[in-house]
This record gives structure tokens, C-alpha cells and sequence, in this order.
């Protein structure tokens, strides 16, 4: 049967960080680079932000392509997060699945959305985070947050992810809905690749999360491993329904990315 999604090809977008003169990364994100195509849907999303969370609700801030202005139609997710003066079990988040879906149905170009709230007194713990966000309501946080240089303070997923993997093994062994399946296919490609690039940070000095620099920095270290990485960057953005595919993937490719991180302690 053919599928109802159409092919997307791999393209050669994306960038590194830049560094500014002292080697400190520079913050490619800010709201006068969101698109006019990109910009109702941060602002209806920052409504629901402050609906739901009113005069606590401290700051919104919007990542990746779309803060940086090169999101592409189809393709782009819209990633954002936010910070509420309250404590974390008063923060409640269970209006966020069924706001999603009324999101997916409006802008059907949006390949998908993350919504988050955290304890403002959180924010710290946020830093590489926040500098390479858009604050798109409240007071900025990123300007009160040291500066930081690809290296050690840039690492992530190499730490998480075998409790990725594990999560993933789990999740697997269960009946999933043909959409569920689509979007961990997703999210755990994407790990892949993040984590594929952080294995060369230290040594390339280059810091990115666009998915394609991730995988050409990786491919340029490790080219017996390039067509592996090229298939977990394909169903990135082609997310198969198929669980087999992707048990595939992450039992060659992900055992290896395994066995490359074990070392790799915080």
C-alpha cells in the first residue's frame, strides 16, 4: 500500500554554532527571526502559556529552526518551553496533549510541538538551553547566564542515552498506535544523531542541533558508521510506522552509539 506521507529528502540545511572572538558560542535564536508563516502559531502558543499560567507565568521562550528562521515547511518542529513563579507540583501540564492536536489541526505544516513548564528557580539548570532560545514573552533569563564554549558544558545526550535506549526497549515490547510509533521513531532517530555529534564535539569544536551538521560532523569521523547515521537522518524525517525498522536500527547503529558513550560520566 503506498503511503499517505510524502518523501522527504534529505537536504544539505542547517549550521554550526557561531563563536564569538573569546571562542564563547553566540546564540543563533531571537523573536525578529521567526517567520511571518511561523508566527501566528508562537503566538497562539504563547496565549495558551498565559491562559494557563497567568501573572505566574514568568517567561516563554521558542528554540531550534523556527528561532532561528530557517525552519522549513513540512519538515520543522515548533520546540517550546517556558518558566512559572511556582513550585513543581503546582504546575500542571494535562491541557497540553489535547492543545497539541488543536495545534496539528490548524497549522498542518508544523511537523510538531513541544510545550513544557518548569519552576522559574529551575532556569539555572537550563543554561545551554536557554542560550540558543528566543525569549518570546516575559524577562529574558539567558542574560543572566554565563557564557559557554563547545566542549564539556555542550555534552547531553551522550550521558542520557542509554537510559534512552532502555526507555526505548521498554516502550517497544508494548501494543503502540500507528501515530505513537511514528513519533518515537522520531525522537529516538534524532538521538542518534545528536549523540553521534557529540562523540566529535570536543574534537571538531563545533556545536549544532540541526539534524543534517549533526550528521555530517559524525560521518566525517566515523565514515564506516556514515550510512548507518544516514538512515537514522532519513527516518528523522521520514518516521516510519514499521517497528521493526526501527528495532533494527537502534539494535546495529544504537548498540554501537552504547558502546561508544559507556564512558562518558557527568
Amino acid at each position: 500500500m503506498e503511503s499517505k506521507f510524502k518523501e522527504i529528502p534529505i537536504k544539505e540545511i542547517g549550521s554550526y554554532f557561531k563563536v564569538d572572538e573569546e571562542g564563547f558560542l553566540v546564540n543563533p535564536a531571537s523573536p525578529e527571526k521567526i517567520g511571518n508563516e511561523w508566527k501566528p502559531v508562537v503566538d497562539d502558543i504563547v496565549e495558551a502559556y498565559k491562559s494557563h499560567f497567568g501573572e505566574n507565568l514568568h517567561s516563554v521562550y521558542v528554540r531550534g529552526s523556527v528561532a532561528k528562521g530557517d525552519a522549513v515547511s513540512g519538515i520543522s518542529d515548533i520546540d517550546t518551553f517556558g518558566y512559572a513563579n511556582l513550585p513543581k507540583d503546582q504546575i500542571k501540564t494535562d491541557w497540553v496533549s489535547d492543545f497539541e492536536k488543536e495545534l496539528k489541526q490548524k497549522y498542518p505544516f508544523v511537523q510538531g510541538f513541544e510545550i513544557s513548564v518548569d519552576p522559574t528557580e529551575d532556569a539555572p539548570n537550563d543554561r545551554i538551553l536557554l542560550l540558543q532560545s528566543a525569549c518570546v514573552f516575559g524577562t529574558d533569563l539567558s542574560k543572566e547566564m554565563p557564557k559557554v564554549k563547545v566542549g564539556k558544558e555542550t555534552l547531553g545526550h551522550v550521558y542520557s542515552f542509554r537510559k534512552n535506549l532502555a526507555w526505548f526497549d521498554e516502550w517497544a515490547q508494548k501494543p503502540q498506535e500507528t501515530e505513537e510509533i511514528r513519533n518515537s521513531c522520531t525522537w529516538l532517530m534524532k538521538r542518534f544523531l545528536r549523540t553521534g555529534l557529540e562523540l566529535t564535539m570536543e574534537r571538531a569544536g563545533l556545536y549544532t542541533r540541526d539534524l543534517y551538521p549533526s550528521y555530517k560532523a559524525f560521518a566525517d569521523y566515523y565514515p564506516d558508521k556514515a550510512d548507518e547515521m544516514k538512515e537514522a537522518l532519513y527516518l528523522a524525517i521520514n518516521p516510519t510506522d514499521d517497528l521493526d525498522v526501527i528495532k533494527k536500527v537502534r539494535q546495529g547503529l544504537g548498540t554501537w552509539l552504547e558502546e561508544q558513550t559507556a564512558s562518558y560520566k557527568k
